[in-house]
């Protein structure tokens, strides 16, 4: 046998395939309108017969139309058992169906409620501008005047992050989320003298793995809490300083300063949120609430003395600070997998 006389079989082969596969599925669809009609007439026992190949078809849609038809007519005959089996195939196929109230009996829109569909695994993106917050800790003050004390705030800025969770069960997952978020305070050191100001922004790369805790799936709005640990990298920090004599009125400043040789590169902590999701077409809204503690010292103890001009002209040593942060966010998620719970 040469290769061209070979290679006519197999598209020969693959022709009849294809032919004989279209041919069933057209079948099939009509059997599944015939089946609807028998089973609306109360022909039971028939319609269960007419569709004892279409629900093992290789076409999913044509299979699933033939199993909610057979799961109807089980419901019918009072055989739970076989129509639950049946209704998880389905869910199978289909993990986000969701049974309209006109083509389906109120038995059989329980049945489908009751089978609990685990989103196994979800990828999605979380945002919130002005809704993350630095909580300044002061650990150690250093000052260079005696007069005064400094007051720290925090204010809102942006964080952003991109997100996953496997389920190991209903109940239980795990987290992992990637964050850039800034983390922007102020501290206002003045004396009755003086106006002595400065602002800084540190923008961080963080890795949050987190314990994932979902009490009850079935819930419209399905709350959740997470707890675990993060890890951080400073990208970039920048600072900027004002001085203002009230007696002499002297003002000047100094702008957007790069101060990231005076904060430490790495960040890490504890991390703790909880939040709500709704699930939204192939996936789930979320909408969080996170509170990052941290353990580190933001400022490099060997480089507080080596800037004389901050000393000097603006009286500025840094204290021994951590930054916590609470951060709101609203998200997407997509379902990328799912798990029907085996209703044995």
């Amino acid at each position: 046998m040469n290769e061209t006389s070979f290679f006519r079989k197999i598209v020969l082969l693959s022709i009849l395939l294809i032919s004989s596969l279209s041919l069933m599925s057209q079948n099939c669809t009509e059997k599944i309108e015939t089946a609807r009609i028998q089973y609306e007439s109360g022909k039971m026992d028939s319609t269960i017969h007419l569709l004892s190949e279409c629900i093992r078809s290789a076409d999913p849609e044509i299979r699933f139309g033939a199993l909610r038809i057979t799961s109807l007519v089980y419901l019918a005959l009072n055989d739970e058992k076989k129509a639950r089996n049946l209704v998880v195939e389905m869910l199978r196929i289909h993990p986000d169906y969701s049974p309209g109230v006109l083509n389906n009996s109120l038995e059989f829109i329980r049945l489908v409620n009751s089978i609990t569909v685990i989103p196994k695994f979800s990828l999605g993106s979380n945002f919130a501008i002005g809704t993350n917050y630095s909580l300044p800790a002061i650990e150690t003050q250093y000052s260079i005047l005696n007069d005064h004390t400094k007051k720290y705030s925090g204010k809102p800025n942006l964080n952003i992050s991109f997100s996953g969770v496997y389920h190991f069960t209903e109940n239980f997952g795990l987290s992992a989320e990637i964050s850039f978020l800034q983390k922007n305070f102020e501290t206002d050191y003045s004396t009755k003298d003086l106006e002595l100001i400065s602002e800084e922004k540190l923008s961080y790369g963080n890795l949050i793995l987190a314990l994932k805790i979902v009490p009850n799936l079935k819930r419209k709005l399905i709350p959740f809490i997470q707890i675990g640990a993060y890890a951080g990298r400073l990208l970039n920090a920048r600072a900027k300083f004002s001085y203002k004599n009230y007696e002499t009125g002297e003002i000047f400043s100094l702008e957007n300063v790069n101060s990231i040789q005076r904060r430490s590169k790495f960040d890490n902590g504890l991390a703790a949120s909880a939040g709500l999701t709704k699930r939204f077409k192939k996936g789930q809204l979320v909408l969080n609430c996170m509170y990052l503690h941290s353990f580190t010292n933001i400022t490099r103890a060997d480089t507080r003395f080596d800037y004389p001009d901050l000393r000097r002209d603006y009286f500025y040593l840094d204290d021994d600070l951590r930054l916590n942060t609470l951060m709101f966010s609203l998200g997407y998620s997509v379902y990328l997998k799912y798990r029907v719970k085996d209703p044995g």
